[in-house]
């Protein structure tokens, strides 16, 4: 999932670092379009590993 957020960010920062829509201000694309988002996915991939470990420990189980 890791290797996912950051095939999405990698394109999505360059794009916005190319292109000038005038956002983000100059100087600031990590802190704009980049960090509000890390805490987020942070709890997404914790919740996927912990969610995955529980299931498969579920599946074993019935097995």
């Amino acid at each position: 999932m890791l290797i996912g957020s950051l095939l999405i960010y990698a394109p999505a920062l360059i794009w916005l670092s190319v292109f000038d829509f005038s956002w983000p201000a100059e100087g600031k694309l990590l802190s704009d379009a980049f960090y509000p988002f890390i805490p987020g996915d942070l709890l997404k991939l914790v919740s996927a590993a912990v969610l995955t470990g529980g299931l498969w420990h579920l599946v074993d189980r019935k097995k």
